[in-house]
């Protein structure tokens, strides 16, 4: 599992802009406001939901300007298909999620079915995905070196914390999920101490870590 692996890389030409509660994704340079659809795409129980939502305009006498979060904030949306309810982006968002796309298409479907609508919920799974994911992990440098570390939180992100100081791309090969994360962590150091290059680095084949992971009740990552 490669980090570019679990967060799909952005189609070219579209960009984010965010707030603290708010992300909103859209094609600046070729955007306009003629047939554009504001979709939000959040994962919850249910799944991968999507929702769409015409908008009509924007609030405020200012030059509009697609990558400032706030001037997002301001679009008024047809908040109800086939009526004239209209509602400011910022009074209806909080119920559908974090993670919008701007985009101009023919018509409600098609705004769904775009690939930049298929990116985003790929994007959006791929955040949440692993969220949840707690015990350890075995990340690979692809040279013969196996990091043995535990996360209890969320994997995604404490592999984007090691990847910031690293020269190499790390890959998670293998994890085990346990809530006893310490003690597994403690006794693979231990059993592969005569192995230990610095820390939690050892020396170590790929394939080696999938097996530890699978003697464990792991399971690799591909």
């Amino acid at each position: 599992m490669t980090i570019q692996q679990e967060t799909p890389l952005a189609p070219a030409g579209l960009k984010f802009s965010e707030t603290y509660l708010y992300r909103f994704w859209v094609r600046p340079d070729i955007v306009t406001f003629d047939n554009l659809y504001a979709l939000s795409v959040r994962n919850d129980e249910t799944g991968l939901t999507t929702q769409v939502f015409p908008v009509v305009g924007y609030i405020g006498d200012f030059l509009f300007d697609w990558s400032v979060p706030d001037h997002a904030r301001t679009l008024v949306l047809r908040s109800v298909p086939g009526t004239n309810s209209l509602r400011q982006f910022k009074d209806l968002a909080e119920n559908y999620g974090k993670d919008w796309l701007l985009c101009n298409a023919p018509n409600e479907p098609a705004a769904i079915d775009c690939g930049d609508a298929v990116f985003l919920r790929a994007w959006v799974y791929s955040q949440d995905r692993y969220r949840s994911l707690r015990g350890v992990y075995l990340a690979s440098n692809g040279r013969g070196c196996v990091k043995i570390g535990r996360t209890d939180s969320c994997l995604l992100t404490r592999i984007r914390s090691l990847q910031i100081a690293s020269p190499d791309e790390l890959r998670v090969v293998a994890f085990i999920p346990t809530p006893n994360a310490s003690e597994v962590e403690a006794l693979l150091h231990e059993r592969h101490k005569n192995s230990r290059i610095r820390g939690e680095w050892f020396s170590m084949s790929d394939e080696l870590a999938i097996q530890i992971s699978l003697e464990l009740g792991g399971y690799p990552f591909k």
